[in-house]
C-alpha cells in the first residue's frame, strides 16, 4: 500500500464572519454578527452557538450554549461540576464547562479551532460541523445528567 498526499487547489484564507456566515447556509443556519463585541450567534439544531474569536484571531470559539435551569446549590452544583469534569477527561472535545448567569447554570461546551493560519472552505465547513455535532452530544449528556439531579 501506498498513500499519496492529495493535492489541495482550495485557496487558504483568513476565517471570518462573513466566511463562518456563508459555511453555516450549508447547516441551514444564519449568522448574526455583533460587530462591536467581536462575536457571532447561530441558532443550529434548536440550538445556540456563539461564534468568537480569541487571543488575536488565532483561534475560533465555537460555543454551545444550554440553559439548564438549575438554581444553585452546593449538593447539586457538585454534580454537575463532576459530570462536567467527567466528559472533559474522556472526550477532550469539545470542553464543557458551566457559566452563570444571575443564579441559573448555563452549560457551554466550547470547541476551539486554530485559525491563525487560516482555512479553506472545506476545512471550516468541516470544523463548525465537528463542533456542532460534538457540542449537541455534549449537551445532550449534561442534559441527561441534570434531569438525573432534579430528580434527586
Amino acid at each position: 500500500m501506498h498513500l499519496h498526499c492529495v493535492e489541495n487547489t482550495d485557496e487558504i484564507q483568513k476565517v471570518t464572519f462573513e466566511r463562518i456566515s456563508e459555511q453555516l447556509t450549508v447547516l441551514d443556519a444564519k449568522l448574526e454578527i455583533d460587530a462591536e463585541h467581536h462575536t457571532a450567534l447561530a441558532r443550529i439544531n434548536d440550538v445556540p452557538f456563539q461564534f468568537n474569536f480569541t487571543s488575536g484571531d488565532k483561534f475560533l470559539s465555537i460555543r454551545a450554549i444550554w440553559e439548564s435551569g438549575l438554581e444553585k446549590d452546593a449538593s447539586k452544583m457538585a454534580h454537575l461540576f463532576t459530570a462536567a469534569d467527567s466528559w472533559n477527561r474522556e472526550k477532550y472535545f469539545p470542553t464543557v464547562y458551566i457559566e452563570w448567569t444571575g443564579e441559573t447554570a448555563h452549560v457551554v461546551a466550547d470547541y476551539i479551532v486554530g485559525v491563525e493560519a487560516g482555512l479553506d472552505n472545506a476545512q471550516l465547513l468541516e470544523n463548525i460541523s465537528a463542533a456542532v455535532s460534538t457540542g449537541i452530544d455534549a449537551l445532550q449528556f449534561m442534559a441527561h445528567v441534570v434531569s438525573t439531579i432534579k430528580s434527586m
